[in-house]
Formats: structure tokens, C-alpha cells, sequence
């Protein structure tokens, strides 16, 4: 980003969240980055290294892990009809 900087008239967006949920797909990594590193993820991106320097970022406070916009939970514990 030092080398090759966004241009100033494109607005950039970060955006994060963190998992806890036991159904997520991403809780195993998400406890494991937690035991590890004592931080909260979504399952496989650390906040810190989710936010662009100079960017608008959004810290989704909910629970809401890596995969959840298109997969909400191991499909093994999902009820059947």
C-alpha cells in the first residue's frame, strides 16, 4: 500500500466481524485464534489485518463469521424436513 497507494477520489471500505456461534462453519478457527492469539476472528481473518490504513471501517459488533453470508451452519446439524 506504501509502494502503490489508493487513488484519493476512490472511497475504500473495511469491514470485519468475529464468531462465536457453535453452529458456525468457522467456530473451530475461531476458538483456535482465540486460544492461540487471545484474539476474536471470523473464523479466518484477524481484525488488525482487515482494516486498510485510510479506509472507512465497519467493525460488525454481531456474530458473523467468515462464512455466514452463504453458508450459516454445518449442514451435518441442520434439521431436516
Amino acid at each position: 500500500i506504501k509502494k502503490h497507494p489508493f487513488p484519493q477520489d476512490v472511497p475504500v471500505v473495511s469491514f470485519h466481524s468475529m464468531t462465536s456461534g457453535i453452529s458456525s462453519t468457522m467456530m473451530p478457527l475461531s476458538a483456535y485464534h482465540s486460544r492461540r492469539y487471545s484474539t476474536s476472528t471470523d473464523g479466518l481473518v484477524v481484525p488488525d489485518d482487515a482494516e486498510i490504513p485510510g479506509s472507512l471501517v465497519i467493525r460488525y459488533k454481531e456474530d458473523l463469521a467468515h462464512t455466514n453470508p452463504v453458508w450459516k451452519s454445518v449442514p451435518s446439524i441442520i434439521p431436516r424436513e
